[in-house]
């Protein structure tokens, strides 16, 4: 899976529990959205779980995880 930049909503509104994104990247890793409000864990945190939806498609989450690499962060979401 490419590694692509995801905007972290979260850092800037906790609150939200709704909003649109574009699929940047999905394979068997996991999908990989252009901006994401799912908390992808850390610092003794659990990651958020949530579903997504698109096109009567529903999936739920089952983690969030942060993926790094040099210069690019992104949060692949895996079911």
């Amino acid at each position: 899976m490419t590694t692509h930049r995801t905007r972290r909503l979260e850092l800037t509104d906790q609150t939200l529990r709704e909003w649109e994104a574009v699929v940047l990247d999905s394979g068997p890793g996991g999908i990989v959205l252009d901006r994401s409000a799912f908390y992808p864990g850390g610092g003794g945190q659990p990651p958020d779980h949530g579903v997504l939806l698109w096109q009567g498609v529903e999936l739920r989450s089952s983690r969030v995880s942060p993926v790094s690499r040099p210069g690019e962060v992104a949060a692949a979401i895996r079911r």
